[in-house]
């Protein structure tokens, strides 16, 4: 009996124990390992990007709810091989969550703000910089359900403006080597990296003048186009802009703005401005004008026959005509031809009160005076010798 009363004392306690034990466990949190490779775009050449430059990876975690995960978050500063890499996340089981992840050069003039989910472009921009290319993928975790791995393509959340021209040399040859270019278009700051769209208006901005991407071309139909402004805008989904673009010379002597109305930007597009862009082609009609001289003064001179004609029809022509025989400018023998009527009381009264003849006893006028039906008026002709005012 004491036996029995023993063992069942003791089979109390480890029901007691257990008991116990069952009251104060806590629940296992699973978790799991889900592997993210993340891939950038390439695009054709170096200067048209080829990603290479947005080596700096960001990531930031979100619960169902869209609360940021701070502790989950991280940054990889150098992350990309070979335009690929691999992020590990370790995520509970059952839960659902989302990821942005964001790459760009260390120099790129962007914020991430993870709390906000958005990108900000700084206010201060410079043109034809390779870092400025930049990447984005906002990816979703319907339910975390063991370890996984997923492939992560990132895009570009912005359009590319290329202003490229064949006359490169053309231009050379008639004194312009343009070294440095600026743009200023239309486009976006704020980028809202869960639905992509853009926050508030397009504003006019500058992307200030610097050295072209020298030595890059692009290739359309053929025909190759020497690079002289490379850009990345923040823009909406499709947009019809006017680009204002601005190239200068070596020291900035010469500078010449062009305007191209109506150019469409969209985001992850490229938009190619192509053509002779630095010259244009003036087509001159060349032809022998009988006319050899035409004075501001009113006269023509022209030569028919072996003979000067002067032909006048202003009250100055006349005088400067006279004149002009007077000082031997022209022949005394000079046929005058009159085009209309002159009245000589336009001219000022020192002019009319001083009018010489044309000639003079030396050298006295033989040419021929046609006078074509046409009158000459208020004329006062003073005796050479007198110069009394004595008219005749």
């Amino acid at each position: 009996m004491k036996k029995f009363l023993l063992i069942a004392v003791a089979a109390f306690g480890v029901l007691m124990t257990a008991c116990s034990k069952d009251e104060v466990a806590q629940p296992v949190v699973e978790k799991s390992t889900v592997t993210f490779t993340v891939e950038a775009p390439v695009m054709a050449t170096r200067a048209l990007g080829d990603g290479t430059t947005a080596t700096d990876l960001s990531w930031a975690v979100y619960d169902a709810d869209g609360n940021y995960l701070e502790a989950l978050s991280d940054s990889k500063a150098g992350a990309f091989s070979g335009l690929t890499a691999n992020v590990e996340i370790d995520l509970v089981n059952g839960k659902e969550y989302s990821v942005i992840f964001w790459a760009q050069d260390s120099d790129a003039p962007y914020t991430f703000d993870k709390a906000a989910k958005t990108v900000t472009v700084a206010d201060a921009l410079t043109a034809n910089q390779e870092a400025y290319d930049a990447f984005y993928k906002y990816e979703t975790i319907a339910k975390v359900d063991g370890p996984s791995t997923q492939t992560i393509v990132l895009t570009r959340p912005f359009a590319q403006l290329n202003i490229a021209t064949a006359d490169t040399q053309m231009a050379a040859n008639g004194g312009l080597e343009v070294k440095k270019t600026q743009v200023v278009v239309p486009a976006y700051k704020t980028l809202n990296l869960v639905d992509g769209s853009v926050v508030g208006e397009a504003e006019e901005r500058t992307y200030a003048m610097a050295d072209i991407l020298t030595g890059e071309t692009i290739s359309v139909g053929g025909t190759t186009y020497d690079l002289l402004s490379m850009n990345y805008l923040l823009v909406n989904d499709k947009k019809l802009v006017n680009v204002k673009f601005t190239v200068q010379d070596e020291d900035g002597t010469f500078e010449e703005t062009y305007t191209y109305s109506s150019v469409p930007l969209q985001r992850n597009h490229k938009t190619n401005i192509i053509g002779n862009l630095l010259t244009s082609t003036y087509d001159f009609t060349i032809e022998i004008d009988p006319i050899f001289e035409e004075y501001e003064h009113g006269y023509v001179v022209t030569e028919e026959g072996g003979q000067t004609i002067a032909t006048v029809s202003t009250p100055s022509g006349l005088a400067q005509l006279a004149a002009d025989i007077e000082n031997g400018k022209l022949e005394s023998n000079t046929n005058i031809v009159l085009d209309g009527d002159i009245d000589l009381s336009s001219l000022t009264r020192a002019a009319v009160s001083n009018w010489e003849p044309i000639g003079t006893e030396e050298e006295p006028f033989t040419g021929t005076f046609d006078g074509k039906g046409f009158s000459i008026k208020n004329l006062s002709i003073v005796e050479p010798e007198a110069k009394e005012g004595k008219a005749f």
